[in-house]
């Protein structure tokens, strides 16, 4: 078993060990940067901090960018926030995680969604501590989205679907080549919206270059999570 897979299976055991109640859900970028910055806000006015007086803010390599067959080039994909597991992920893997500011958080948020990657909100109930933990899911590697296209899903949409403003969109397809979810099609040379198929992701909202798409809630999903649901603030 490579170290990767043991530091995993740590991490896994204790999730297990650690936690009652365990969700996840799709987020677009604004709603992760300011899940993000509410979640230091919190720790800061707890006065948690990681060991070093670091943020508790960990940037761990993603397992499944690192054992993909085409791999991203950046494995650095999964964001723990939170105490005890920012620490035990830096202590157990410092080959492979690291401590970084809220700044560096949010560039990654940002950056990694103008490639192509979906942000996910992994968060638990716990008897030690709240664990929280957004993974910017690569489309080509991640087992979680490969899963949902096929079929058998392990993603909660993000409450919205993708809307196409038919007096700008031109049906070059450029947006149809990001989504990671096989929600968009050409037809009569104008995008459509697979309803079935569109999670919410945003990500095709920032690669239009007519700014023709937009989200808009998607009332046959689960509401948008924003920091007042998640924090209960």
């Amino acid at each position: 078993m490579s170290i990767l897979r043991r530091t995993m299976k740590k991490i896994l055991s204790l999730a297990d060990d650690f936690t009652e109640k365990y969700n996840g859900k799709l987020i677009p970028t604004d709603e992760a940067v300011k899940l993000l910055k509410a979640l230091v806000i919190k720790y800061a006015a707890l006065e948690i901090v990681s060991p070093h007086g670091k943020s508790p803010i960990a940037l761990f390599e993603s397992p499944c960018a690192a054992t993909a067959e085409n791999p991203s080039a950046v494995k650095e994909l999964c964001i723990f926030v939170g105490e005890p597991h920012a620490s035990y992920t830096v202590r157990n893997s410092p080959n492979r995680a690291r401590y970084i500011s809220e700044e560096e958080a949010i560039r990654i948020l940002e950056t990694k969604n103008a490639k192509g990657h979906v942000h996910y909100l992994c968060f638990a109930e716990s008897k030690h501590g709240p664990f929280y933990a957004i993974c910017n899911c690569c489309p080509g590697c991640c087992v979680t989205i490969k899963s949902d296209i096929g079929k058998k899903s392990m993603l909660i949409p993000a409450g919205y679907i993708a809307l196409v403003n038919p007096h700008k969109c031109i049906g070059c397809g450029q947006c149809m080549e990001y989504c990671p979810f096989g929600a968009m099609s050409l037809r009569d040379k104008r995008m459509r919206i697979d309803p079935k198929r569109c999670m919410g992701c945003g990500v095709c909202t920032n690669k239009c270059r007519k700014d023709a798409l937009s989200l808009v809630p998607n009332k046959k999903h689960p509401a948008p999570l924003t920091p007042d649901k998640l924090l209960g603030d």
